[in-house]
């Protein structure tokens, strides 16, 4: 049902403008005063026992494990490099060579690196400085093997990204007014939110809005509408946890007895007195001034970015900060429970009530990730645009006939994707609902990428599961804050100022592909050809890029042990799988391993072995197929009757030494 031209009442926005001294007139302001202007500082956090979390995500359970994470494999049998002959390769004739060498370089040009156009000349050149500041210096020396990081392709490539920026249709959504171009050196002026007065649409193909006229809550006992009753307890006076707990609760009465918030009352009680008065009498008001905003920043219809359709929305990032304080608020309507058949319960969570309730260790870090990205965007709002795009393919490459070859490849057991991947497609080891567990206990890969850059938590509010053929790529966004630690050694470290350029769109140069790995309860099913296709299916769908034509262009992709760890991935076939699609996206591979040194100088050697035979990916799947009908089956029964990872892994030959095996060096 929609009905145009809805405003919900002004009346109380009015109270609102009188209560903080501000204009009503939204989106042409970017600063906004800060009366605490001051350092921040880390708040003190004693260990407590964690409470049970609501049943509000059926990944609780894997994000549980995911804490005691990326256990290093233990010691497989010493690498066989004997290689005996063995009727599988082919022959490799000269005429073979020469196809292959040409097809190569017809494939991966990076090498021989094109020139940019004069039009990009002066975004490349700024992003070339970012970087010489930016890169560390690897705290071992680069391995002979591994193609060098600094001739891959970044972003902005020398084709224009702005061309293909079109207007609203209904494919893309653009739910602010187009800007005619960024301009670095206005900085105080934000994209309009587009035209018209708010537009309600309560339906099952867009997001059902705290502020729609549709909207309705129970307050003892009685049906009243949902935004005017969270207007009347946002302009309260909140002083306490306490009062913000009671005004959260005003507008969802009937989780009265079931919410807890534990957590955010342990937050605030390991505050120092001045943050602690500085929150509740600066920066709240903030956050509930810029929640109320919502009809006025986001008054288009967000539509639901649903499963098998390809569909974009872009945002300013005033808007998504709008939304997120909404999400701070858990003003969304319908988004409160994730029982099976619920009509929200094949999308994540996006209030952050999970959150309040768990008194854990990396609940209260995450916590101060997220007050600090709302002092800085009260404190100054970022002037930029940010785009999701689902994208789902229907057609893939047939991986047993490709004759494709491996494209170049960089690896490091020093780095970190979010350190050193700017400008690269860069991969979010996701969940199947995005996010994972950022909002309950869950704090490894994805959940601290979302945390230190909050404008990706947005993303649950209109992501539906995803489907195996299908990946959410995410295009601006920006980070906030640095950290340390992994999983429960995870430490916010303050602010965070991302230097990353932007086109002329307004976006940073960044990219993330969210693609979900399958969870591996038996080791050996991995190694079957259906599994395999459908990771080889998944990370193509992630890396490839259906509007550039030019292969020569692409960033490589950022990535690393994607889907191993609490997920049960084998190391080796993971990297292997990655290496695999990129070379069918044609983009490079630039991978870290999260400081295991062993894995580096192994999956270097593997690559320079691979290429330098020329080995195609048919051959490759081919190998894979033999290896789990016979290499597999030297795993002794007796120790995997339970078909637990760590006993079968104990006693058999790794994938690597069964290629060496089986493939002859010329």
């Amino acid at each position: 049902m929609m009905s145009h031209g809805t405003s919900p009442k002004k009346l109380k926005q009015c109270t609102l403008d009188d209560l903080f001294n501000k204009g009503s007139t939204p989106g042409h302001k970017a600063t906004m005063q800060d009366s605490f202007k001051r350092d921040d500082k880390d708040i003190k956090v004693t260990d407590s026992q964690p409470i049970l979390d609501n049943k509000l995500s059926e990944s609780d359970d894997l994000e549980e494990k995911r804490i005691q994470m990326d256990e290093d494999l233990t010691d497989s049998q010493s690498s066989l490099k004997t290689l005996h002959d063995t009727a599988f390769c082919i022959d490799n004739t000269n005429e073979i060579e020469d196809i292959l060498e040409e097809q190569q370089m017809r494939e991966h040009p990076s090498t021989s690196s094109p020139q940019p156009s004069s039009s990009d000349s002066k975004l490349i050149n700024a992003v070339q400085s970012y970087f010489d500041v930016q890169e560390e210096n690897d705290d071992e020396s680069q391995h002979s093997n591994s193609y060098p990081i600094e001739k891959m392709h970044r972003a902005p490539t020398p084709w224009s990204e702005e061309k293909l920026f079109p207007n609203t249709n209904k494919e893309h959504y653009i739910m602010f007014t187009l800007p005619d171009g960024y301009d670095p050196g206005k900085d105080d002026m934000l994209p309009k939110p587009s035209s018209g007065n708010f537009i309600d649409c309560w339906d099952e193909n867009h997001v059902k809005m705290p502020c729609s006229i549709q909207s309705e809550c129970v307050v003892e006992k009685q049906l009243k509408e949902r935004w005017e009753v969270i207007q009347n307890a946002l302009i309260s006076n909140i002083k306490s946890p306490q009062e913000l707990e009671v005004a959260i609760l005003r507008y969802n009465y009937r989780y009265r007895n079931v919410w807890r918030f534990d957590g955010l009352r342990k937050f605030f009680d390991n505050m120092m007195e001045v943050e602690y008065q500085s929150f509740f009498t600066s920066l709240l008001p903030k956050i509930a001034l810029l929640a109320l905003r919502l009809p006025y920043l986001c008054n288009q219809p967000i539509p639901l970015l649903k499963k098998g359709k390809n569909r974009s929305i872009s945002f300013s990032q005033e808007q998504i900060a709008c939304l997120l304080a909404n999400a701070f608020f858990c003003t969304f309507p319908r988004r409160n429970t994730m029982k099976q058949n619920m009509e929200y319960s094949n999308y994540p969570s996006i209030n952050f009530t999970s959150l309040y309730q768990n008194v854990n260790h990396c609940s209260q870090e995450k916590l101060k990730c997220l007050i600090h990205y709302f002092k800085r965007v009260t404190t100054k709002m970022p002037n930029g645009t940010i785009t999701f795009q689902r994208q789902c393919l229907d057609k893939f490459p047939v991986w047993q006939t490709s004759m494709k070859t491996l494209s170049n490849f960089y690896c490091s057991s020093a780095g970190t994707i979010e350190d050193n991947g700017a400008g690269f497609l860069e991969v979010d080891f996701a969940n199947k609902k995005i996010g994972g567990g950022v909002l309950t206990r869950g704090c490894v890969q994805e959940e601290i990428r979302f945390v230190i850059c909050p404008e990706l938590l947005i993303s649950r509010l209109f992501t539906e599961c995803l489907e195996k053929e299908e990946c959410l790529i995410v295009k601006g966004f920006e980070r906030f804050s640095a950290y340390s630690g992994y999983a429960s050694t995870f430490l916010w470290k303050g602010d965070f100022q991302d230097k990353t350029v932007r086109n002329s769109w307004g976006r940073h140069v960044s990219q993330l592909s969210c693609i979900d790995a399958m969870v591996v309860s038996n080791y050996k099913n991995q190694f079957q050809q259906q599994n395999i296709i459908r990771e080889l299916n998944k990370a193509y769908c992630g890396f490839h890029d259906h509007l550039q034509q030019d292969a020569g262009y692409l960033p490589a992709v950022c990535s690393g042990n994607w889907g191993c760890g609490a997920f049960g991935g084998d190391h080796q076939l993971k990297a292997l799988i990655q290496m695999m699609a990129c070379a069918e996206a044609n983009r490079d591979l630039c991978y870290f391993t999260f400081k295991d040194k062993r894995l580096a100088k192994e999956l270097c050697e593997m690559h320079k072995f691979l290429t330098s035979h020329f080995i195609i990916i048919c051959q490759l799947m081919n190998l894979l197929e033999q290896f789990y009908e016979d290499g597999l089956a030297q795993c002794k029964a007796e120790h995997c009757k339970q078909n637990k990872a760590k006993q079968c892994r104990a006693h058999q030959m790794t994938l690597f030494d069964y290629i060496y095996q089986h493939c002859t060096k010329e």
